[in-house]
């Protein structure tokens, strides 16, 4: 029933303007991708918006390879595995940072001699949460899970006593590209999630498929407002692709996205 609902909605979108017409080419973008190597960027603040269902079913059907997303992303998905709370606070409360607090000591008390690079770390994470989990159906499933600013975040501030190297992850994930004959990006939001996925393409000449949802503009002067053609220019997607942004809120545009890339599945 849901599937026939977006494909009615996606007819309405084809024959609009503005960007109606554009998350009609953006679901169409990732039917493509199916048999590419998809690289999943988005911001934490996707997880307490409704779309974390939606978001372990793709991992739990392998529909991506890679993911990267921001330090927030790995406490909530640590609130939301051991007390079953509804993500949709908007900040944090005492009880969430101690039970952040208490999961991440043990994690480092028993991984303490090691110096690791977030991406590794992230997987112990899931395998210790456990395939309830995202990351735990990231490392059940062999889903690439980073980071790269995970020190700068809730779960950073109790990692003092374990060593974890981010320009390890600036080496992995630019290996994710080497060899790769296609590859596909879905961007959920903005800043370092955009520029890690897509400088990791240059190392293949460019991503032959991308889709970029945000609500930023050129005019800003910044990586984030970039849009396709900018990327295109450096090299991060190929050109004579058909790729597409949408102008507009993730969390808006990404369910009716994903549930027809599950659709289609």
């Amino acid at each position: 029933m849901e599937s026939k609902l977006v494909k009615k909605l996606l007819k309405m979108y084809k024959n609009s303007l503005f960007e109606g017409k554009n998350i009609y080419l953006a679901c169409k973008e990732v039917q493509k991708m199916r048999k590419y190597k998809i690289f999943l960027a988005m911001t934490a603040n996707l997880l307490n918006n409704g779309t974390y269902n939606l978001l372990f079913s793709l991992m739990a059907r392998k529909m991506v390879s890679v993911v990267v997303t921001t330090g927030d992303f790995v406490a909530y998905d640590i609130l939301k595995t051991l007390t079953g709370k509804d993500l949709n606070e908007k900040v944090y409360t005492a009880e969430d940072k101690i039970v952040v607090r208490d999961f991440i000591e043990q994690i480092v008390q028993a991984n303490y001699e090691e110096c690791m690079p977030p991406s590794e770390f992230l997987k112990i994470i899931g395998c210790k949460l456990g395939s309830d989990s995202l990351l735990g159906q990231a490392a059940k499933n062999d889903i690439h899970f980073y980071a790269p600013t995970i020190c700068d975040s809730l779960i950073g501030l109790y990692c003092h006593n374990i060593c974890i190297d981010p320009l390890k992850d600036a080496y992995n994930i630019n290996s994710e590209c080497f060899f790769v004959k296609r590859t596909g990006a879905i961007i959920l939001g903005t800043s370092i999630i955009k520029h890690t996925v897509l400088n990791a393409n240059l190392f293949k000449n460019g991503l032959n498929s991308c889709v970029v949802v945000n609500s930023c503009n050129e005019v800003d002067g910044s990586d984030s407002g970039g849009d396709v053609d900018e990327a295109i220019s450096w090299g991060k997607i190929r050109k004579n692709t058909t790729s597409v942004k949408v102008r507009a809120d993730p969390c808006i545009v990404f369910p009716i996205i994903g549930s027809y890339w599950l659709s289609k599945a």
